[in-house]
């Protein structure tokens, strides 16, 4: 599987830690360097899609809604 995009993060340095924010997703990843964030955000991200794309429509509402699709279209089969 392959990202879709990647855009959107936000990368800043704040109390001594490197983040990597993805405010659609509503996600961030910390790290000692900009790259450990940025993994760490993938590992968020990932398991997130696990999540929400095992969960049936029915039992999404609100939010949850509008992040099982942006998660059922963030990955591709390449």
């Amino acid at each position: 599987m392959v990202m879709a995009e990647y855009k959107d993060i936000r990368v800043y340095f704040e109390d001594g830690l490197y983040f990597a924010e993805n405010d659609n997703l509503l996600l961030y990843g910390t790290g000692a360097s900009p790259e450990e964030a940025i993994t760490d955000l993938g590992f968020h991200i990932i398991h997130f899609y696990q999540y929400y794309c095992k969960l049936d429509w029915s039992q999404v509402t609100g939010d949850a809604v509008r992040l099982k699709r942006l998660y059922e279209n963030l990955l591709f089969e390449e």
